[in-house]
């Protein structure tokens, strides 16, 4: 890794990443959600599809699909009205669950049906979603490498790297939000979580369609 890339240089991309893994998103708050509806086990399936996305954005990064959609507004606004509608949805759903409870082996809701690969598909749609993903993407890898050396490993460590991270943040997160759902198991409380998360999607989904394409 050091002759590839100076330690300073990983050092600071390292702590760069960890802030925005850490920051509150929507992948974040779906993996809290999904943490206390089915444990550390199921919530994995949607932090793999998030993975999967984040792989996704990085190789079209590289690929200079990411630029594109930057600097092509209907591109840009597509994606994310698609993001933003499908966030909304995410949240209504959570709206009408919360009367329900969850316990040890309970699966509420809609998603009381979803099996691993469906929670894979729900962490894949909301990264892949997200146009200001492939923004940021675009913006951050670029200012790490150094074109006088070999660019492609740089890339693959820099992505990796961040794969990494954001398996362990969300998987962190999800562990600690299914630590508590056991004391979530009541109605009012159990309400009050579905609100809140449900409220917290609809705010990202709305915040996501009255993003302009350069703020």
């Amino acid at each position: 890794m050091i002759p590839i890339m100076p330690i300073d240089q990983y050092l600071l991309f390292f702590l760069v990443s960890l802030v925005v893994m850490i920051s509150p998103g929507p992948a974040v708050v779906l993996a809290i959600t999904n943490g206390m509806l089915h444990g550390s086990r199921g919530a994995c399936a949607a932090v793999f599809g998030n993975m999967t996305g984040f792989a996704i954005l990085s190789s079209l990064s590289v690929a200079g699909l990411g630029a594109l959609i930057a600097a092509n507004g209907w591109l840009f606004d597509l994606l994310k009205w698609i993001g933003g509608l499908y966030l909304i949805y995410l949240g209504v759903m959570m709206w009408r669950s919360q009367r329900q409870r969850v316990g040890v082996n309970t699966q509420i809701d809609s998603v009381k049906s979803l099996h691993g690969f469906q929670l894979y598909q729900r962490g894949l749609v909301v990264t892949l979603s997200n146009p200001k993903a492939f923004v940021f993407v675009t913006a951050l890898l670029p200012q790490f490498i150094d074109t006088g050396k070999p660019v492609l490993p740089q890339f693959l460590i820099l992505i990796l790297t961040m794969m990494t991270l954001q398996m362990v943040v969300l998987n962190a997160y999800a562990f600690l939000s299914g630590r508590v759902r056991n004391w979530l198991n009541a109605p009012g409380r159990m309400s009050l979580f579905n609100k809140t998360i449900g409220s917290t999607f609809i705010a990202f989904g709305v915040s996501l369609l009255l993003t302009r394409q350069h703020s």
